[in-house]
């Protein structure tokens, strides 16, 4: 199954988790008129369902290496990116993470490999619970430690930040798909020496 037909069936499963929640509020007589922690309860109670049910697939990917030191391949990936023109694109993210973990699936669609992704070098950096890689995170100037993930920083061949502002852009990445991550690439990567007629 493709990462739009996963995107796809985890929506009907997250309306069908949405109903269920709302059917078991109901039931359980946890309406508007409970405690801020009852509130708290429910709301993480639906979070935990929501994830579990947007995917199953998507649950048991671990992109992120959790035993990896990520800086030898960093340096590695700018050096590359640097000989070839190419931009580099770190995402700071953990597999903890639904959405960092949707994100990095999204690269190995056909809409970001066949098209934007042949202009990157991309590395994808764990950062545990924003305890493993701090020093990579500060190195590129980013605030440590991080406000969410996936981080997404795209730099360009001269190691510039391209987009800076959007560093957090795609923390929602469970409601987008591979298209919209090619189109923002699209509108973003500067062409390389290959491209430019």
């Amino acid at each position: 199954m493709t990462s739009t037909g996963r995107h796809l069936a985890g929506r009907r499963l997250a309306a069908s988790a949405k109903r269920i929640m709302a059917r078991l509020v109901a039931e359980s007589g946890m309406g508007e008129q409970v405690s801020p922690s009852c509130r708290h309860r429910r709301a993480r109670l639906g979070e935990k369902l929501l994830s579990a049910a947007w995917s199953p697939a998507m649950s048991e990917a671990r992109p992120f290496d959790e035993a990896e030191d990520a800086s030898p391949c960093v340096a590695a990936a700018r050096e590359r990116a640097q000989d070839s023109g190419r931009a580099l694109m770190l995402v700071f993210g953990a597999n903890w993470c639904p959405d960092a973990r949707a994100f990095a699936g999204f690269l190995e669609e056909p809409a970001i490999t066949e098209g934007p992704g042949r202009r990157l070098e991309t590395v994808l950096v764990d950062v545990g619970r924003h305890d493993r890689h701090q020093q990579l995170v500060a190195a590129f100037g980013l605030d440590v430690p991080l406000e969410g993930v996936p981080a997404v920083l795209v730099l360009d061949a001269g190691g510039r930040p391209i987009d800076a502002d959007n560093l957090y852009r795609w923390r929602t990445a469970r409601s987008a798909d591979p298209g919209a991550v090619a189109a923002w690439l699209e509108t973003i990567l500067p062409p390389t020496s290959g491209d430019a007629s």
